[in-house]
């Protein structure tokens, strides 16, 4: 298995977001050249769209950053609002590509559907180098709440096909979009606010009973969680 650089982002004030990932950025990401509403799954679909922001100071390639937005997996088009003026500008500031992928919700399917669109974009990613001066040699996940979590699994199942819990066995891979012969391993992953110890999560009702986090993920949203200071990747990683 890959060894990956992997950070659990912590806070450093006693701010408490809400469940649904707290406040985040949209605006867009400053000094950067744009391409938007991708499809990385070459269904048409607009939950598997993405946008891709590359820095403006010329290079013959850029490492890069997936950035998933928090949504408590209940929104399938939201990249518009992922970090974008914050977390999203600090990678593209560092020389960082950034691609920002909506994916599908907990109504729209079933948990592990939101880990194979995320490894789908990783596998986009490699087989778009060329067209978009991609370096492939670092390739990383980020993401915000639930955002988090889906690039935590992203970057902790590499090398594995399929997991299992109890009885019940789980493709964690997936063959969605036309790049399926590419790998969906990361080089590293920044995690801002991620629920992470799944089996200490206790539900909690979202405006009835059970959670999106449930019906989506199979889990419940953690009563503590970790919170995100302003970390960014190492330029020399």
């Amino acid at each position: 298995m890959k060894k990956i650089f992997l950070a659990s982002c912590l806070m450093a004030t006693t701010m408490v977001f809400a469940q649904w990932g707290g406040p985040q950025g949209g605006g867009g990401v400053p000094n950067t050249d744009k391409t938007a509403d991708v499809n990385y799954a070459g269904d048409g679909k607009a939950h598997h769209t993405l946008d891709i922001y590359i820095p403006k100071e010329a290079k013959e390639s850029y490492p890069v950053v997936i950035h998933t937005y928090g949504s408590a997996w209940s929104s399938n088009n939201m990249k518009g609002s992922a970090d974008l003026s914050t977390i999203c500008a600090a990678y593209a500031k560092a020389g960082y590509a950034v691609v920002t992928p909506n994916h599908r919700s907990a109504s729209d399917a079933k948990y592990p559907a939101q880990l194979h669109d995320i490894k789908a974009v990783v596998r986009f990613v490699r087989g778009n180098a060329a067209k978009y001066k991609f370096d492939t040699n670092f390739v990383a996940v980020s993401g915000f709440s639930s955002g988090g979590h889906l690039s935590s699994l992203t970057a902790t199942t590499c090398g594995l096909k399929e997991g299992k819990s109890g009885s019940v066995t789980v493709d964690l891979v997936g063959n969605l979009g036309e790049f399926t012969s590419y790998s969906s391993c990361v080089d590293g992953a920044v995690l801002w606010s991620p629920p992470t110890d799944i089996y200490t999560m206790n539900p909690i009702s979202m405006g009835g009973s059970g959670t999106m986090e449930g019906a989506g993920c199979q889990f419940a949203l953690l009563r503590k969680r970790r919170r995100s200071s302003g970390y960014h990747f190492p330029r020399n990683v």
